[in-house]
């Protein structure tokens, strides 16, 4: 297995945000912006390292329910009406879309191209276990004081 779609995508999205994301959450809003445990901003490559020493199957998220976040995905299985795509993943896998994808987006907005047309995963992309106790987020988004990509990791 590289990935699949999970069919419960609902239920999955519905327990992480139980379990990490405070009832203040509107949908207009970022996940990792309300989260209700004090999740640390990690570096991209902190991010990594830490997918990178998981065990076994991860699960990941998308942004939201059928928002844009995900609509330029090539990811299998995916469809423009599904809301809130949830997937498990070999973490070795992922972490390699993940930095690929990346290092790419990098070279586009160096070259002037537009993003997104190209994407194999999600703008905003939460990573998780089965049992929900920990998590790391990869963002779309550029750390202000750090300039890199702003990514969170909790219990982790």
């Amino acid at each position: 297995m590289t990935y699949e779609r999970l069919e419960n995508n609902m239920e999955i999205r519905k327990s992480f945000m139980k379990a990490h994301v405070s009832d203040d959450f509107k949908e207009e809003m970022h996940m990792w912006s309300c989260f209700k445990s004090e999740a640390k901003k990690v570096s991209f490559r902190k991010a990594l390292l830490l997918l990178g020493e998981q065990e076994g199957p991860v699960m990941f998220i998308s942004e939201g329910e059928g928002n844009n976040t995900f609509n330029n995905c090539a990811l299998e299985e995916y469809e423009d009406d599904i809301k809130g795509y949830a997937a498990m993943a070999d973490t070795d896998w992922l972490a390699e879309m993940i930095e690929y994808e990346w290092d790419n987006k990098i070279t586009m907005w160096e070259d002037g191209f537009n993003l997104g047309s190209n994407d194999i995963l999600p703008d905003d992309l939460y990573v998780f276990d089965k049992s929900y106790q920990w998590f790391i987020v990869f963002t779309h988004e550029i750390d202000e004081e750090t300039d890199v990509r702003l990514c969170y990791a909790y219990n982790i």
